[in-house]
């Protein structure tokens, strides 16, 4: 998303009906990479939703 509302949530309005969404489920053994290929995304701000809260220094763009 290019923008986010006041309670940090993604505001995906100014995508339309455009989706762009790349979902990858962790195993959970060690580290572990995701990077899609064929594809670009242009975006500002990403959501990452999972039980547990990962650090800024564990994600990179």
């Amino acid at each position: 998303a290019e923008e986010v509302f006041e309670d940090k949530t993604i505001d995906r309005r100014n995508l339309r009906n455009a989706k762009a969404t790349d979902v990858y489920i962790l195993k959970g053994n060690g580290l572990e990479t995701f990077e899609p290929r064929f594809t670009y995304h242009g975006f500002r701000y990403v959501e990452v939703l999972d039980l547990l809260q990962p650090s800024f220094s564990s994600l990179a763009s």
